[in-house]
């Protein structure tokens, strides 16, 4: 299944790029304005996006830009956001890393590196969200004996252990990637 990722962009040409490029490995869904964006990024589907700063109705500055992304932690609080700037905008890259985007990438965007820092966001997107599960598992008690896990193969280990603690007989836990068998 594809990973999906929203394109916050108002030039029709870099967008057509951008989803021409990347929409092998991604579901991608273009925002061509802030309005747009904001329903977008409200839905809570898209666990990565990029962003131009400049935007309507202001396209040559990254005013709207910055908004947005002041907005993002009441908006998307789990969104990363990648911001893809002009290669003499180095100081609004630096501003919008400290308003929380996870990384920049530059104009003229090679597509071969902005791969890379997808990747790498989606990777970081996942591991938070495996940490926030693990989270709510851990509040809502379902562990055992402090351990912790989220896969199938895991509940079914709980499962197990919980029945063969009702007997005097030790346990001993490996780690297989086999699937569990019963005996």
């Amino acid at each position: 299944m594809k990973k999906r990722l929203l394109i916050i962009e108002d030039e029709l040409s870099v967008a057509k790029q951008l989803k021409w490029g990347l929409g092998k490995e991604y579901d991608i869904t273009i925002a061509d304005d802030v309005k747009q964006a904001k329903k977008f990024l409200a839905s809570g589907s898209f666990p990565v996006a990029t962003m131009d700063l400049g935007l309507p109705p202001h396209p040559d500055t990254p005013v709207q830009g910055f908004k947005l992304l002041e907005e993002l932690p009441s908006l998307a609080p789990h969104t990363k956001v990648i911001v893809i700037t002009g290669n003499a905008e180095k100081e609004n890259a630096v501003r919008a890393i400290g308003l929380g985007a996870a990384d920049f990438c530059a104009k003229p965007i090679d597509l071969k590196i902005l791969n890379i820092i997808l990747s790498r966001t989606f990777k970081i997107s996942q591991l938070e969200e495996t940490n926030r599960q693990l989270r709510r598992q851990s509040l809502r008690g379902e562990s055992l004996c402090g351990m912790l896990g989220v896969s199938p193969v895991m509940e079914e280990v709980f499962e197990r252990l919980q029945h063969a603690g009702m007997t005097a007989y030790p346990v001993l836990i490996t780690g297989s990637h086999r699937r569990l068998q019963r005996p």
